[in-house]
């Protein structure tokens, strides 16, 4: 199962949150934090024209992210309210299945405080110790670069570029490919 202990940690300015796996009832705050992240349009590949998730296809998100080894959803709270998530998939495949795709998103008043540090260093410690991950990787609009600093800083290295992946209102934005081995 991909799981993690609840952890309560300490933000850079000083608010402790509590990380931990996602479950059933969050679906609703998590629904809501995707709409509006994909509200914002520059961290999101899904617009909100084409935001379709509902609380139940959440539900059953986490449900199988929670009962599959090779993967692993979590959160970050702040006073019972959702601030942030992680989700990392590893497809299933036997080919594939040592390597994994991670997504992060963190509500923007929460941005810049340390919490996407945290939720990172999480996963990293849970991809470590699960016998079938060694490789994570991930996908960033090459215009994120707060979040590439970040992803540099946890010891990922770009693997690849493609040009042009995006359009971000009428402009073209490359997708930079980054990945960190954690086994080999």
């Amino acid at each position: 199962m991909g799981t993690v202990n609840p952890i309560n940690l300490s933000l850079k300015n000083g608010k402790i949150i509590l990380i931990r796996c996602a479950v059933r009832g969050d679906a609703k705050q998590l629904l809501e934090l995707m709409f509006k992240i994909s509200k914002e349009k520059n961290y999101s590949l899904v617009e909100p024209d084409e935001f379709k998730e509902t609380i139940k296809t959440y539900r059953l998100r986490i449900d199988k992210f929670n009962k599959a080894p090779g993967k692993l959803y979590i959160v970050a709270e702040y006073r019972k309210k959702i601030i942030g998530l992680v989700q990392f998939d590893n497809f299933d495949f036997k080919k594939s299945r040592h390597n994994g795709f991670l997504t992060i998103f963190i509500s923007k008043p929460w941005r810049g405080k340390s919490l996407g540090v945290l939720l990172m260093k999480e996963l990293l410690n849970w991809s470590i110790q699960n016998s079938i991950i060694e490789k994570v990787s991930l996908s960033v609009f090459s215009t994120n670069t707060h979040a590439i600093s970040l992803y540099r800083k946890m010891g990922f290295r770009q693997e690849g570029l493609c040009k042009g992946d995006m359009k971000i209102n009428g402009k073209y934005v490359d997708s930079v490919m980054m990945f960190k081995w954690v086994r080999m």
